[in-house]
């Protein structure tokens, strides 16, 4: 089967599950392409995997507001290579995918990938259009679908809309069974997280945190380490350097998924702020290494870290808060790092690629 995927060019949660899918089509029984849309350039990282996995791929950039011109394009593009099957991941291309798959009578896929209380006016557009034209609406929780149920009162299909959960290759991700003697030897306990540097990625609290606790304990020999590229960079560059906390926070930038791996095997404690997750690529690595986690009691991690087991621990979106328990997980490490061994049990159970991949080809 050709399947074609349409996803954001930028650092996201899109590309967390496109190349998890790809990549867990081992025996290659299908053959993959990418169509890049966005108001920013295509990730040189998303290029050169896309060169490495032999996958056909193009961009459509578009500066902003309705990006009319590139829905033409990528039409024309969907015309020219001839998938049997598109997964959507961004709504907002979602007409475009809708009249080629109308036309030569394709399967269309929508996925969902924003948080609902996230969304703006045109993104909740953009759902409906995608709940309206495709075959069926990828979500990422039972939560998620609820509250589509809810907003759209009695105008969706509730059977077009189908959870599957994000999946990782968990094993570039493998558990570390012990960090409580690197911790007691190195007497440094180092803190970090991966995201995106934008309006809903709560960084400034981490670094909030990490000024706190350097004022009320200067003995206390934590680092910050933060991965990831994005518009409030810079922000967070400037109130460090203004803060006198360089010597304390590292900027590691734009990671791939390979040096992402060895960064988690570099951390004691995996720290996620935000304002609101759907199912966070992060947090999932994160917990396969089996990292002590915490992170914000927010929809999208909350309902994540607390299952059947509490998998990491869930606070209010404070400083303060980040500091008592980042003292608090010092001090017990080893009763943490039991709750983060749970974590990576269940990731491997459950949120593998592989049966992300399976799920995803019962729908096409």
């Amino acid at each position: 089967m050709k399947i074609a995927q349409i996803c954001y060019s930028g650092l996201g949660g899109h590309s967390g599950v496109v190349f998890p899918l790809i990549s867990a089509d081992f025996e290659n029984k299908h053959d993959w392409s990418i169509g890049f849309v966005g108001n920013t350039p295509m990730l040189k990282d998303f290029k050169n995997r896309c060169e490495n996995l032999n996958i056909q791929y193009e961009q459509f950039e578009f500066n902003s507001g309705m990006p009319f011109a590139q829905w033409v394009n990528l039409f024309f593009w969907l015309k020219k290579i001839k998938p049997d099957s598109i997964i959507c991941h961004n709504p907002t291309f979602i007409i475009p995918c809708k009249i080629y798959s109308l036309l030569f009578q394709r399967k269309l896929v929508g996925v969902e990938h924003t948080n609902n209380k996230l969304k703006r006016n045109r993104e909740w557009l953009f759902t409906y259009l995608s709940l309206l034209f495709s075959n069926a609406v990828v979500v990422l929780t039972s939560s998620y679908k609820d509250e589509l149920k809810n907003f759209f009162l009695g105008f969706v299909k509730e059977s077009k809309i189908s959870i599957i959960a994000n999946g990782i290759a968990i094993e570039l991700f493998p558990r570390v069974i012990d960090r409580s003697d690197r911790v007691i030897a190195n007497k440094i306990l180092k803190v970090g997280m991966a995201a995106r540097f934008s309006n809903t990625k709560r960084q400034d609290l981490l670094i909030e945190m990490l000024r706190i606790i350097k004022q009320s304990n200067p003995e206390f020999n934590i680092q910050l380490s933060l991965a990831g590229d994005g518009p409030e960079l810079e922000k967070a560059k400037c109130t460090v350097e203004n803060e006198n906390l360089t010597p304390f926070i590292t900027f590691e930038g734009l990671l791939n998924e390979a040096e992402l791996a060895k960064w988690y095997g570099t951390l004691d404690i995996y720290a996620h702020a935000s304002s609101g997750e759907t199912l966070s690529i992060s947090l999932l690595q994160a917990m396969s290494c089996g990292l002590p986690i915490i992170a914000s009691d927010v929809d999208g991690i909350s309902n994540l870290l607390h299952q059947e087991e509490d998998y990491g621990l869930c606070i209010e979106n404070d400083p303060l808060c980040f500091v008592d328990a980042v003292m608090n997980v010092s001090k017990n490490y080893q009763e943490a790092q039991s709750v983060g061994m749970k974590a990576s049990i269940i990731v491997k159970k459950n949120y593998s690629n592989r049966g992300m991949l399976e799920n995803y080809l019962s729908l096409l």
